[in-house]
């Protein structure tokens, strides 16, 4: 799981960091870009490692990593750059033995590849991994986490400008510690879910051996299948990686939401928790 202190996403963002009673902040910006942080991870030496990224006037992302003491100053950064694009990390994981693994996208001229890359505790690069798929321009590593077997399930989305409803868009891979690509399977089919369209996903949870996705989806009125709305969609993963279920979440005539994350309450409940249009946070039980 991510070890998250806290970022505020701004076009000059702040770190705050709380030692007891106390508060302190540090400011991180560029001159004349656009700085976003995207992932706070603690290390081992106690400090902090900032995955953020800036933006040119044009939009295009880059990576821009930083690594602080425990009060949030900073000891280094560095830039990470490709030659056939623009890499941004969106999220970051820390493992026990200090190696760092990113997951986001190369970016290039309408286009984007969901990019994994791990790096040793020294900063340097160990692997790069280029997750492309055959019919789709546009994906993204969206979550990931490292299960009991050393395994990274990483969470992705695909997109096809061309037919965006029509195709599998949710999709989760797993790779080994050496970078080894082992399986990558769909979920949330429109094949399978046909009153589904456009399912999202943005965090990925490791519950009793099993898996459990937050997100939305357009989903179809129960009286009016050709007319679709937003709602929290989860999914359930069991340990072998087959799909248990999804779950549009709600009264379905008059919900409207976002799912961001669930965590176990008891033997048979978890809690899913997100946002429901028009009155700020929500919460949903998942038996």
């Amino acid at each position: 799981m991510k070890n998250l202190l806290l970022g505020l996403l701004s076009f000059i963002p702040i770190v705050y960091c709380f030692p007891q009673k106390s508060a302190s902040s540090a400011y991180i910006s560029m001159p004349n870009k656009n700085v976003a942080i995207e992932d706070i991870g603690a290390y081992y030496d106690k400090g902090y490692y900032i995955e953020s990224v800036y933006y040119t006037t044009l939009g295009i992302g880059n990576n821009w990593n930083i690594k602080t003491k425990a009060n949030i100053e900073s000891i280094w950064d560095n830039f990470v750059i490709h030659n056939y694009g623009n890499p941004a990390g969106h999220v970051a994981i820390i493992d026990s033995l200090g190696f760092r693994y990113v997951g986001g996208a190369l970016y290039g001229t309408g286009s984007s590849t969901p990019m994994l890359v791990k790096y040793n505790p020294c900063g340097e690069q160990e692997w790069c991994a280029l997750l492309t798929k055959v019919g789709y321009n546009h994906g993204l590593v969206m979550d990931f986490l490292i299960n009991k077997n050393d395994e990274l399930i990483v969470a992705l989305l695909y997109l096809d400008p061309n037919n965006p409803s029509l195709v599998d868009q949710v999709f989760l891979a797993a790779f080994n510690s050496q970078g080894d690509l082992l399986w990558k399977n769909a979920y949330a089919s429109p094949l399978n879910h046909p009153l589904l369209r456009n399912p999202l996903i943005y965090q990925i949870k490791y519950i009793n051996n099993e898996y459990y996705l937050s997100g939305d989806g357009y989903y179809a009125y129960p009286s009016n299948p050709g007319h679709f709305f937003l709602t929290p969609l989860f999914i359930g993963i069991d340990s072998l990686f087959n799909e248990k279920w999804i779950l549009p979440f709600g009264n379905l005539y008059n919900f409207r939401g976002t799912g961001y994350s669930s965590v176990l309450m008891n033997d048979t409940i978890i809690m899913g928790a997100g946002t429901k249009r028009g009155s700020g946070l929500a919460m949903y039980g998942i038996v």
